[in-house]
This record gives structure tokens, sequence and C-alpha cells, in this order.
């Protein structure tokens, strides 16, 4: 876990992040656990009020708040770090809904960078089957911050 100095700000805390060293695990994969966490929305059903699915919204656990993803997402994508977090946070949320007692669908947000992978359906589909989590009960959704520039490209990505 980072844990930033008490009082900082968005300057120390772009100091910090920006240290890729401080993020590399000591073991084999790209994020140390601890550091990253997921929070769970619900999605609720107008219909008859009942929760129908869930969104991952990730943080990074810090003091004395945890950082929302504008605070940490564009260092670690500028870090080459993108395609580590997408898959920490897929692998986590589908553990998390693979453990729960009924079926609970999840939304996971991917940038159109990795949304744009070649091997984006078989990676997506390794991770819930991994976590033995039906792949009907995950869903992705596109992050608001990284804009779609080829269309044809992610359209070729949806088949």
């Amino acid at each position: 876990i980072i844990t930033l100095p008490r009082g900082s700000d968005a300057a120390a805390i772009g100091t910090l992040l920006a240290d890729a060293a401080s993020l590399r695990p000591r073991g084999t994969g790209p994020l140390r656990p601890g550091g990253l966490m997921l929070r769970y929305q619900p999605i609720i059903s107008l219909a008859d009020g009942r929760m129908v699915m869930v969104e991952a919204l990730s943080r990074w656990a810090s003091e004395p708040v945890a950082l929302t993803p504008i605070h940490f997402v564009p260092a670690m994508e500028r870090m080459g770090l993108g395609k580590a977090l997408a898959g920490a946070v897929t692998r986590m949320a589908t553990q998390d809904m693979a453990r729960l007692p009924w079926p609970l669908k999840v939304s996971v947000n991917l940038a159109v960078a990795e949304f744009e992978r070649a091997d984006v359906a078989a990676w997506l589909h390794r991770e819930s089957r991994r976590a033995r989590l039906p792949a009907h009960r995950l869903c992705i959704e596109l992050t608001e911050t990284s804009p779609v520039v080829d269309r044809a490209r992610l359209a070729r990505s949806l088949r």
C-alpha cells in the first residue's frame, strides 16, 4: 500500500505515483496486492427495485482517504501499467462476484486502448473462467476519460 503523507496535495500524489518502482511488486504480478481496492456501486431495476448489477469502482488505498481513479489511473497508464490495472480490476471483480451466494452481474470499466486489444474477448473469458464466474455475469464499460478515436477498430474488437 502506498501511504500518502497527511495534508498532501495533487502534486505530491503525482510525484508518488510517478515512481513506477513503488507500484511494481517484488513478486510476479505488475501490481502489489493491497494498494488497489474495489468498491461496488449498485444498479437497481426501476421496474421492481431489485439490485440487478454492480459497477466495480477502483480505488487506491491511502491515508486519510482512498484515491479515486482520476488521481492514479492516468499516472499508471503513462507508466505502461494500464493493462496490468485492467487485469487486476477484472480479476478482483470476477473473484468477488463468484463468491456471492446469488448470481449478481458486475460491470468493469476498461479504457478504449485495453478494449481494442486483439485478445480482449479471450482475456475476459479467461478471467471469468478462472474465477468460476459465468461469462454472462461480466459486463464491460468504456471509461469516460478515454475517447474513441477509431470507431472501425472498436467495432472490430466487439466481434
